[in-house]
């Protein structure tokens, strides 16, 4: 009677941890639906593109289907579309960024860290240069940015900025550059300007926005978790422009910095795919100004100075 006993609950819990088994594999452990809408300039979503920044895998849905995530173990890879539902796998603690576009020029960054259904609005808002150039923006604790470098050649009253090849170690004016005199280089990374173009009366950022302060840079350090880490949350990931390793890159303030180099005061073009340096409209004396540099090898926000004949990248802020 005893072993019968002992059999038939050992038979029991083998079944039992069988079944167990075999549902973790096969059924996820949660899903979620996302819609999106949009505010603000414009209540249209056209397409959304949805970057997995942990697996560095992308799909582009319309801005009216569903996009539909299942929790998985071990594979984030499974993506099916059918009848406007977009279905994706995701592991726990994948992060996305989420691209939204409407009208053919409103351009808007949402980081999602997944854990319920929910609607995504995107807050539409108008970021045009005097060139005609459309900025992606992102909204980052109170603030909001622009998500690329600044590339017009022209001022906001449609003055052309001087573009300098040869002769830059002498310049006391606004102007700009392209890294090595390269014009594909600012498409990927923006333009070069010295300190002079963004102290320009004429302003060289899009109507409502301008170049941030020193105090404007450490509210955003600061809201990231301090200078020893926020500059790796600037740092676009999944790319190849920076080079390995790119210490702390995750880019989960959806900055989406690009490490574009920048040109010296003696006019030499120095340290493409290893920094990211921007200009502080801050100055700190007839010659310097302040600047930020992000390194590939290093999650620090450095803050520093650069002589103002430098040629350096630019984000504008909200006003």
């Amino acid at each position: 009677m005893k072993t019968y006993n002992f059999l038939f609950l050992s038979v029991f819990i083998m079944v039992l941890s069988f079944t167990n088994c075999k549902k973790s594999k096969t059924e996820p452990e949660s899903s979620m639906e996302i819609r999106f809408n949009g505010t603000g300039a414009s209540s249209i979503v056209d397409s959304v593109r949805v970057d997995n920044m942990l697996q560095c895998t992308s799909v582009t849905l319309k801005g009216s289907d569903i996009l539909v995530l299942h929790e998985s173990i071990g594979d984030a890879s499974t993506k099916s579309y059918s009848n406007g539902l977009m279905e994706m796998s995701y592991i726990t603690g994948d992060m996305f960024k989420l691209v939204g576009y409407s009208r053919g020029k409103y351009v808007t960054i949402s980081i999602l860290k997944p854990t319920k259904s929910e609607t995504i609005s995107f807050s539409f808002t108008s970021c045009e240069d005097a060139d005609g150039n459309n900025y992606p923006i992102v909204q980052i604790g109170t603030q909001l940015w622009m998500a690329e470098n600044l590339k017009t050649a022209k001022y906001r009253n449609g003055d052309i900025i001087q573009n300098i090849s040869d002769g830059w170690t002498v310049l006391s004016t606004g102007a700009y550059c392209n890294y090595n005199n390269n014009q594909s280089n600012s498409v990927l990374y923006g333009k070069l300007y010295n300190w002079y173009a963004i102290n320009d009366s004429r302003n060289i950022a899009p109507v409502g926005w301008h170049v941030p302060s020193t105090s404007e840079w450490n509210i955003l350090s600061n809201y990231l978790g301090g200078a020893s880490v926020s500059g790796g949350k600037l740092k676009s990931k999944c790319t190849t422009l920076w080079n390995s390793p790119n210490t702390g890159g995750t880019n989960e303030s959806g900055f989406s910095s690009l490490p574009g180099g920048f040109r010296d005061e003696n006019g030499t073009f120095m340290e493409v795919g290893t920094w990211a340096a921007y200009w502080y409209s801050t100055p700190i004396d007839q010659t310097t100004a302040n600047i930020l540099v992000l390194w590939h090898d290093d999650a620090d926000f450095g803050s520093h100075y650069a002589n103002k004949v430098c040629g350096l990248s630019v984000r504008c802020l909200k006003d």
